[in-house]
């Protein structure tokens, strides 16, 4: 299959352009278009105008049409359905394969690169829509551990088995020296112990109001944030639930820092009352 490299400006999709070659050399062909299929999205988001960008996304697609013409049979590539299920299949397999091999610490090389491909896989199933709140929990911890792993390894450090402890995770850079494009914040994991998740979440609407007292009247303004609250906007309101839903799946993980982040994002979101 031809090996094309993207300019310095698309360097970005170059790890899955990588993977692409990777998985057609293991005769995973569906996933490895799909990869391609990617790239050729976020290479139209990052540079579609310049000369160099232009011409090598142009062959890119003129690639994928030619693996299209040359398996007319193969649903997984003219069905997005059948696709989307054959690559999230494979990126399960690959994470839950890495993470449990990860927690019985059998560390090796290759558990690095098995995390990295499934944190690219993760991200390749966007060319479907947007990923379940699972599947962005599974995305995040596999990059981080990935990071983690491939740090460990370059500074002789003994890695820690299951999830992340401690502030320096290596995140933010991957191995080819791009920046991460996951715009994932740091996390500082630190395990509590004996944390039971609330289920006892009141909506704004129906809060109590603060008690007004004798000497200490709320302001004109304290009284006005909750008739504001009271009407919050649809979109809003959803937004919110969506952030909840996804610190309930980060909890499912142990994975702390992440829960409280999108918790204090939904109670920022809640507060301002607007997107």
């Amino acid at each position: 299959m031809t090996n094309l490299v993207p300019p310095e400006a698309l360097k970005q999709i170059k790890p899955y352009m990588t993977l692409a070659l990777q998985l057609e050399q293991k005769n995973e062909r569906c996933v490895g278009y799909y990869c391609r299929l990617y790239s050729v999205q976020r290479g139209m988001e990052i540079n579609k105008s310049a000369p160099e960008c232009k011409k090598f996304l142009i062959q890119l697609m003129d690639l994928l049409e030619a693996i299209k013409k040359q398996n007319p049979s193969d649903e997984s590539i003219h069905s997005e359905v059948v696709g989307q299920a054959v690559v999230e299949k494979y990126a399960l397999r690959i994470f839950e394969k890495a993470d449990d091999d990860d927690r019985q610490a059998r560390f090796s090389k290759n558990l690095v690169k098995q995390f990295y491909s499934a944190g690219l896989l993760f991200d390749v199933l966007n060319c479907f829509g947007e990923l379940s709140e699972d599947l962005v929990v599974k995305k995040q911890y596999a990059k981080r551990k990935a990071m983690y792993l491939n740090k460990c390894f370059q500074t002789g450090e003994t890695p820690i088995p299951g999830p992340l402890i401690g502030e320096n995770t290596g995140e933010g850079e991957d191995f080819d020296g791009s920046k991460n494009e996951t715009n994932e914040q740091s996390y500082n994991y630190q395990p509590t112990q004996n944390f039971q998740p609330t289920n006892n979440y009141q909506s704004p609407g129906s809060m109590p109001k603060p008690e007004t007292h004798k000497y200490n009247a709320p302001s004109y303004e304290e009284e006005n944030k909750y008739e504001t609250e009271e009407t919050l906007p649809v979109e809003v309101m959803q937004k919110a639930q969506k952030l909840c839903k996804h610190a309930q799946s980060a909890l499912q993980y142990d994975d702390v820092p992440t829960a409280i982040n999108n918790l204090e994002h939904c109670l920022e979101l809640l507060k301002r009352g607007k997107l």
